[in-house]
C-alpha cells in the first residue's frame, strides 16, 4: 500500500495570510501611535510658541500700566467692554515675534458699571484702581490666553508724607527720632540697614490716614480727598498705608499709626495697610504686634505688599 500524501499549500497560504494580517495591525498600531505623539509634540511646542507671544504681551502691557499708560498692545482702542476682543476683530492689529502675533487688552473695573468684586461697591472703592490685563497670542492656529487681575497703587516718592532712602547704618535711627506728625503714606527702605538696626523709633505723634487736626487756612489749599466705602459709611482717606523695607520700628504709647475707626464722622481713620519687614518693638501684644498701628491688614511683612 503506498503512502497518501497531503497536500499542506492551501494550509501555508492560510498561515501567511494570518501572519501578514498580524504584521500589518501591529504596523497600523504602531504607525497610529507614533502619528498620535507627532501630533502630541507639534501640538506642545505650538503651545509652547503661544506662551512666548503670551509673557511678551503681559510683559509690555506691565511696562506701560507701571508707566502712568494704558497697557493696550496691538489693539488701538475698545468699546464693547462688556466683552473681549479676539483676532477677528477690525480693531486687533498683532504684534509679532516671528510667526506668532500677540495683543493684550486691559479692562478696568472702575469705568464698567458692574460690582466686580462682590463687595456691594460699583466703580467705587477697592475696585476704582483695580482691573483685568487679558493677553493672548496665536500660532499655526493654536491660541492661549490670560488673565492678571491687578491693583494700581502709586509708590513714585513725591507721593509719600515721608520718604526715606537707602539709610546710614552709622547714624541710628536713620528715618524718624522722636515726634512725629503725618498726614499721608510713609514709605522707607533702608537697604544700608543691618538686621537690628531702627529705621524709626516714635516716641509721639500720629500717621493720619485724613486731614483731622489739620488747620482750616491749609485745607483750603488742598485737594478734597478720596471717597472710600468702609463698613457701610461713605469717608474721606488719603488711601495711606505704611512701608518700611529694611529696619525695625519702635512705636510705644503714645505713638500711633493710624487709629481706631470712628462711625459717623465721615473720616478713615485706619491705615490702608502697614508693612513692616524686619519687625517691631515697643508696645506690642502676644504676637509681637505693636498695639498701636491700625491698619485694614494683618500687619504684613514689606515684601507681602
Amino acid at each position: 500500500m503506498r503512502p497518501t500524501k497531503h497536500n499542506n499549500k492551501g494550509m501555508a497560504l492560510v498561515l501567511a495570510t494570518f501572519m501578514v494580517a498580524i504584521a500589518l495591525i501591529l504596523l497600523g498600531a504602531l504607525t497610529s501611535r507614533v502619528v498620535h505623539h507627532y501630533k502630541q509634540a507639534t501640538r506642545f511646542s505650538d503651545f509652547k510658541e503661544c506662551f512666548l507671544g503670551v509673557e511678551a504681551g503681559l510683559a509690555q502691557a506691565w511696562h506701560e500700566l507701571s508707566s502712568g499708560e494704558d497697557g493696550l498692545i496691538g489693539i488701538s482702542t475698545w468699546s464693547t467692554p462688556e466683552t473681549l476682543p479676539t483676532f477677528d476683530d477690525d480693531e486687533v492689529e498683532p504684534l509679532t515675534i516671528g510667526e506668532v502675533e500677540y495683543f493684550s487688552y486691559v479692562h478696568y473695573w472702575g469705568e464698567d458699571g458692574v460690582d466686580n468684586t462682590g463687595d456691594g461697591d460699583i466703580d467705587f472703592g477697592t475696585e476704582a484702581s483695580m482691573g483685568s490685563l487679558h493677553v493672548f497670542a496665536q500660532y499655526n492656529g493654536t491660541k492661549r490666553g490670560i488673565e492678571v487681575i491687578f491693583r494700581l497703587d502709586n509708590y513714585g516718592i513725591w507721593d509719600n508724607a515721608l520718604f526715606g532712602g537707602l539709610g546710614d547704618p552709622d547714624q541710628m535711627p536713620t528715618i524718624v527720632d522722636g515726634d512725629y506728625k503725618g498726614y499721608g503714606t510713609v514709605h522707607t527702605l533702608g537697604e544700608n540697614l543691618e538686621l537690628g538696626d531702627f529705621a524709626m523709633q516714635f516716641t509721639n505723634g500720629l500717621v493720619y490716614n485724613n486731614y483731622s487736626e489739620l488747620p482750616d487756612d491749609l485745607l483750603s489749599r488742598i485737594p478734597e480727598l478720596t471717597l472710600e466705602d468702609v463698613d457701610d459709611e461713605t469717608v474721606q482717606s488719603l488711601e495711606a498705608t505704611f512701608r518700611v523695607k529694611r529696619g525695625l520700628v519702635r512705636l510705644p504709647d503714645p505713638a500711633t499709626i493710624g487709629s481706631s475707626n470712628e462711625s459717623g464722622n465721615a473720616l478713615k481713620e485706619t491705615m490702608d495697610g502697614v508693612y513692616v519687614e524686619d519687625g517691631w518693638t515697643g508696645s506690642l501684644d502676644e504676637d509681637g504686634d505693636p498695639t498701636n498701628a491700625y491698619s485694614d491688614n494683618a500687619l504684613e511683612k514689606y515684601d507681602d505688599a
